[in-house]
C-alpha cells in the first residue's frame, strides 16, 4: 500500500504532526523553502498552542445538574422494609386509592365537546399572554381532533413519501411524546427554547463589546481583524436601516430595503450579530423590525421562513415584535402540518416537495426550533420540523448530498439526527470550503454555522472561514448582510461564545 502525497496534508495536519513520518519530512521540506507556507504554518502552530490552553469551566447549572442525580440515585435506592405499621399505612393507601377511584372514574366519558377550530387546526394560547393557565391548556388539550389528523398525514406519507420521510413523522411524533396527549411535559417543551432565548439575549448584549469579541474569535481560531471589517459592514447597514426610518412609507421606492422581507430580515440579524449597543444601530435595528413586520403580512414560502428569523432576532435585541412572531409562526406551522382540502388531502406540502430550495428548508427548520419561546404551540413545532428534516435527509439518500442539502440539514436539525449520522454529514461536509461557495452567501452562511462548536472538525472548519474575510463586500443589501453574518461565525454562531470569553459556561 502506497503512501498519500504529502500534498495531502494540511497545515494542521503538519502542526499537530498527523500523518507518516515520510509524508511529514516531505512536508517540512517543501514548506521550509516557501516564506508565504513557512508564515501559514507558524499561524496553525499559534493556533494549537492556543487551543491547549483552553479550559471548560463548570456553568451555572452544572451544580443543579449534579444534585438532581444524586436524588435520582437515592430515590431508586431500596428502602428498608418496615414493620406492622408499613404494612398499616399501605393498607390505608390502597383503600383511599380505591375510593377515589370509585368517585371519579377515569375511564367515564367526558360530556365535554372540544371547541371548533378553523381549518381543523387548534393551536394553544400563549403563555405570554395567559401565563400559567396557558401552559395547562396546552397540556389537557384533547387529542382525539389531532388523532386524526395525524391518520390523515400518516396515510399521505405512506401514499407518496418515502420510507426516510414516513420514519422522520415518527420520530417527531416519539420527540412530541405525550404533549400531544394528557400528561404531557408541555412547560418542559416550552421553557427549554424560553431557556435558549434568554442565552441568545445574554450573548447579544455580550457581542457589544470588542474586547468579548476578539476573545471569541481568537478561541475560535479566527482573526481578531475580521472584527473590524464586521463592525464597518454593521455600520453601513444600520445607515441604510436609518434611511428607511427617515423615509415616509409614500415616498419609498419599489427598492430592495424598503420591499424585500429576505433583505430586511439579514439586515436585522447582521446588526445582532456584529453587536448593536450603539442608539444608531438600535434605532435602526427598530425601524428595519417594523419594516418586516409590514413585509410579512403577506409573506409565504421563502420569504416566511428567512422573514420570521430576522423577526425573532430583531425581538430579541429591542424586546417588541413577540406578538407579530407568534403570528406569523402560528402560518409557518399551519403551511406544514394543517390539513385542507388540498394539503396532506390531496398533495403533499410545498415545503416538502423536492423542488422547494435547500437553504430555505434548513432556515424555516431553524426557526421551528425557536417558536415554542414565543408561545407556538411546541409539539406542533416539532412534528413541522422532523418533517423538513426529514425531506432533506431523503434528498441525501436519493444521492442529492452537495453542500447546499448536507449544510441545509445540519444548520436546521443536526441536534435531531442520530449520532452516527450528524458526525457522517459533518464529515462530509469537509468536501468543500466557504470560500468556493461564493457568491452565494445564503449558503457559505449555513455552511459556517452547520458545525456546532465542540463537535469533531470544528476549529478546522473555523479556520478555513478566514478566507472569507479577504473578498470584496458585495452589492445590495442581501448580500451585504449575509456576508457580515459569516464574517461573525466566530462570535454570533450558537453555542455562546461570546458567553464563553466572558467566562459563563453552559454546562
Amino acid at each position: 500500500m502506497t503512501s498519500a502525497p504529502d500534498h495531502d496534508l494540511t497545515m494542521l495536519d503538519v502542526a499537530l504532526g498527523q500523518g507518516d513520518a515520510a509524508q511529514l519530512a516531505a512536508a517540512r521540506a517543501r514548506i521550509g523553502v516557501d516564506p508565504m507556507q513557512l508564515l501559514d504554518l507558524a499561524d496553525e502552530v499559534s493556533f494549537v498552542q492556543s487551543a491547549r490552553l483552553l479550559v471548560v469551566e463548570p456553568g451555572p447549572a452544572y451544580g443543579a445538574k449534579l444534585a438532581a442525580v444524586v436524588r435520582r440515585a437515592e430515590q431508586r435506592v431500596p428502602q428498608p422494609v418496615g414493620g406492622l405499621r408499613s404494612w398499616t399505612c399501605l393498607a390505608a393507601a390502597a383503600a383511599a386509592v380505591f375510593l377515589l377511584l370509585v368517585a371519579w372514574d377515569p375511564l367515564r366519558p367526558r360530556t365535554r365537546a372540544a371547541a371548533p377550530s378553523p381549518a381543523g387546526f387548534r393551536l394553544a394560547p400563549s403563555p405570554v399572554d395567559q401565563g400559567h393557565a396557558a401552559l395547562e391548556v396546552a397540556v389537557d388539550e384533547p387529542a382525539p381532533a389531532w388523532d386524526d389528523d395525524i391518520g390523515v398525514i400518516r396515510r399521505r406519507l405512506e401514499l407518496e413519501a418515502s420510507a426516510l420521510l414516513r420514519e422522520s413523522f415518527d420520530e417527531g411524533l416519539r420527540r412530541a411524546g405525550g404533549g400531544l396527549r394528557r400528561g404531557g411535559d408541555g412547560l418542559r417543551a416550552w421553557l427549554d427554547p424560553r431557556n435558549a432565548l434568554m442565552l441568545a439575549r445574554f450573548d447579544f448584549e455580550l457581542r457589544a463589546s470588542a474586547e468579548l469579541r476578539r476573545a471569541a474569535l481568537a478561541q475560535s481560531g479566527g482573526l481578531p481583524a475580521i472584527d473590524e471589517r464586521v463592525q464597518e459592514l454593521a455600520d453601513e447597514i444600520a445607515a441604510l436601516g436609518s434611511n428607511l426610518a427617515s423615509t415616509a412609507p409614500g415616498e419609498r421606492d419599489a427598492s430592495e430595503v424598503a420591499s424585500d422581507p429576505v433583505a430586511l430580515s439579514f439586515a436585522v440579524r447582521a446588526l445582532v450579530a456584529a453587536g448593536a449597543a450603539e442608539p444608531a444601530r438600535r434605532s435602526a435595528l427598530a425601524s428595519l423590525g417594523r419594516g418586516l413586520v409590514a413585509g410579512l403580512s403577506e409573506a409565504r414560502g421563502e420569504a416566511l421562513a428567512f422573514g420570521l428569523a430576522g423577526l425573532i432576532d430583531a425581538a430579541l435585541a429591542t424586546g417588541d415584535f413577540a406578538a407579530e412572531v407568534r403570528l406569523h409562526g402560528d402560518r409557518l406551522v399551519a403551511d406544514l402540518v394543517a390539513i385542507d382540502a388540498e394539503t396532506w388531502s390531496r398533495r403533499l406540502p410545498a415545503w416538502l416537495l423536492s423542488s422547494s430550495p435547500p437553504p430555505v428548508i434548513g432556515e424555516a427548520a431553524r426557526v421551528l426550533e425557536r417558536l415554542p419561546a414565543f408561545g407556538v404551540e411546541p409539539n406542533r413545532c416539532m412534528m413541522a420540523r422532523s418533517l423538513l428534516v426529514g425531506a432533506l435527509r431523503d434528498r441525501i439518500a436519493r444521492g442529492d448530498d452537495g453542500p447546499a442539502v448536507v449544510a441545509a440539514v445540519l444548520y436546521g436539525g443536526g441536534n435531531l439526527l442520530a449520532a452516527d449520522e450528524r458526525a457522517a454529514r459533518e464529515r462530509s461536509l469537509r468536501r468543500w470550503k466557504a470560500i468556493r461557495l461564493a457568491p452565494d452567501f445564503v449558503l457559505c452562511h449555513q455552511f459556517a454555522w452547520a458545525v456546532a462548536p465542540g463537535r469533531a472538525g470544528f476549529a478546522r472548519h473555523q479556520a478555513e472561514l478566514r478566507e472569507l474575510a479577504v473578498m470584496p463586500t458585495p452589492v445590495g443589501l442581501r448580500d451585504r448582510s449575509v456576508f457580515c453574518l459569516c464574517l461573525a461565525t466566530g462570535y454570533a454562531a450558537p453555542g455562546g461564545r461570546a458567553g464563553a470569553a466572558a467566562g459563563r459556561g453552559d454546562s
